[in-house]
């Protein structure tokens, strides 16, 4: 018999009886779900047993035992796949869950692989008695109570058993670790080598078991908080929010991807925080600790100049080699995506209102001192990516119509006195990466705020121009109206650089910004997937480089082309 979709369900889904098949499908998981930690659970004892007492027959069991955990992995997958493409975007925390049990699921018949692998090795000792020499037994029932811990914590999506989870992973490594020294030295002696390296592969097997509840405590971890993370990184912000007098559960938090990053930060907005500060949504940085101090430094430098101007430090905390950032959270559009999507207005203030604000910090922080910005040296430091990206560009010299275009090789080789010579006549602090998305601006307020700013430092203020101004160009923007307007505003860009170079005596800026628009042309393609527009803004820095091999004086009398980004 037939049943069609119910007129009621927004799913359309099929019934059986009055229980819609999702429904059926989620019961199914469940109980298959249960039958697999139950399975695990069982091959690890069957691994304890065989190690105490190695026996070919028990090992036969535990073998094709292997076979049915495979089978319920598969099932279990299958299910959660089609269970997440029903419920659409409807359901997301179900889709969270569901992708946690999916991962749980693969790391479980890990887990059970290697019970049959070490049961195998545990056939191979010709000495049974040996592995009573290590206390192998602390390692199995690490492993187990993890597997115990998996059912509740999914349950309730529990942070914290989840995190107990993760850490029975160190616990192991830490054990395994020790008897590793052990077993290396006792090789030494040349004496049961055979059973000690067997020895070495059955422990190195409970270690790994270890790694794979690690990824299953992360699973649960990222289905609780609706994003994926890892134990260092819950660590780490939870020690933050206790260090600001803030002490929620960690499920009852809501965290959100901020922001794309290729920087290998984590970078996490918080809510659902108390502070000390009155705030109730953060941002959450975890990385290296080099970059993550640099810019808690960074940003200690730009609060005194500006303290609205830049995000407030909440909590800094170094972690041996990472270290993570609790900071204010700032609401409002990036620059990006009012030139994107905005009004013309609301692009066209917020890049006046960067105008306006920059020259005041760098007036307040000009330093009487050349300053070299070494622009194509940055360039050269950037090909090999760029190359990785886009490997058919700027290779060879090419003939067009008779007339040769010199690879980029040539031309950074022709100009690279040039790049040595140039010097800004004084410094300014900058913000390092003036990119439009690491600009906020709150059009009610009429407020900007800059983000990002581990790159900060004394240096050449067309370091920014040069970065804004392309920034503004390789947007993704087809609509001509729209490409007038950002060629409008690039303009405006250019003019203000022009004032400040004209009111401080800066008679050689036009060359500097040529080279600095071509790093950044050149350079940025490597973000740029699209070959057309990568080609065109490789073409304008080659252009703009061979205005300035072309040129026949002094530095100071060379004027960039007017039209370079006409839309």
């Amino acid at each position: 018999m037939k049943h069609g979709g119910n007129p009621g369900s927004s799913r359309g889904e099929t019934r059986v009886g009055q229980v819609p098949a999702y429904e059926l499908r989620m019961v199914t998981i469940e109980e298959n779900f249960q039958f697999l930690i139950f399975e695990t659970g069982k091959q690890l004892d069957a691994a304890l047993a065989n190690l105490e007492d190695p026996d070919p027959a028990r090992f036969s069991v535990v073998q094709s035992r292997d076979d049915y955990i495979d089978q319920l992995k598969a099932l279990i997958e299958s299910r959660c796949y089609r269970q997440v493409q029903d419920a659409g975007g409807s359901a997301r925390k179900l889709m969270d869950r569901l992708i946690a049990q999916n991962v749980i699921t693969a790391n479980l018949e890990r887990i059970a692989d290697y019970a049959v692998n070490l049961c195998k090795q545990a056939l191979y000792l010709h000495n049974t008695r040996l592995p009573r020499q290590f206390n192998y037994f602390e390692m199995f029932s690490e492993v187990r109570a993890g597997i115990d811990g998996i059912l509740p914590a999914l349950k309730d999506l529990d942070v914290d058993l989840a995190m107990e989870i993760c850490n029975r992973e160190s616990t192991l490594d830490n054990r395994f670790k020790e008897y590793l020294d052990r077993i290396t030295l006792r090789l030494q002696s040349g004496r049961q080598a055979r059973d000690l390296l067997t020895m070495l592969f059955i422990l190195r097997y409970l270690e790994r078991m270890g790694d794979c509840l690690l990824n299953i405590g992360e699973a649960i971890i990222s289905a609780a908080v609706g994003q994926r993370m890892k134990i260092h990184q819950m660590e780490a912000l939870d020690s933050n929010l206790r260090a600001v007098g803030n002490q929620p559960r960690l499920d009852s938090l809501k965290l959100h991807d901020y922001r794309d990053t290729r920087s290998g930060c984590r970078i996490t907005r918080v809510e659902g925080i108390e502070t000390v500060h009155a705030a109730r949504a953060a941002i959450f940085k975890e990385g290296r600790l080099a970059k993550i101090a640099r810019e808690e430094a960074n940003l200690r430098r730009w609060s005194e100049l500006d303290p609205a101007l830049v995000p407030r430090i909440f909590e800094y905390q170094p972690h041996e080699d990472k270290a993570s950032l609790l900071v204010e959270y700032f609401t409002g559009n990036t620059l990006q995506a009012l030139l994107l999507g905005g009004t013309e207005e609301s692009g066209r203030l917020g890049v006046q209102e960067v105008l306006e604000v920059l020259p005041g910090i760098w007036e307040r922080t000009l330093i009487q001192e050349p300053v070299a910005p070494r622009f194509l040296s940055q360039l050269k430091r950037r090909m090999g990516d760029v190359r990785r990206v886009h490997p058919g560009l700027g290779r060879h010299a090419q003939e067009l119509c008779g007339v040769t275009v010199p690879s980029l090789g040539d031309l950074l080789g022709l100009l690279a006195e040039v790049d040595r010579e140039l010097h800004a006549p004084f410094s300014v602090w900058i913000h390092g990466d003036l990119n439009v998305d690491n600009l906020i601006y709150n059009t009610k307020r009429n407020s900007l705020h800059l983000i990002d700013l581990y790159r900060s430092e004394q240096q050449d203020y067309l370091q920014d121009i040069s970065v804004f101004m392309v920034s503004m160009y390789r947007l993704p923007v087809k609509d001509p109206q729209r490409r007038r307007e950002i060629a409008q505003r690039i303009t405006s860009v250019r003019r203000a650089a022009e004032a400040f170079a004209l009111a401080h005596d800066d008679h050689e800026w036009q060359a500097r910004l040529c080279l600095g628009i071509a790093r950044s042309c050149i350079s940025s393609i490597r973000f740029v997937l699209d070959r057309r527009f990568a080609r065109q803004l490789f073409l304008l820095g080659i252009y703009l480089m061979e205005t300035m091999v072309d040129h026949d004086g002094p530095a100071s009398s060379y004027r960039l082309p007017r039209d370079l980004f006409r839309a």
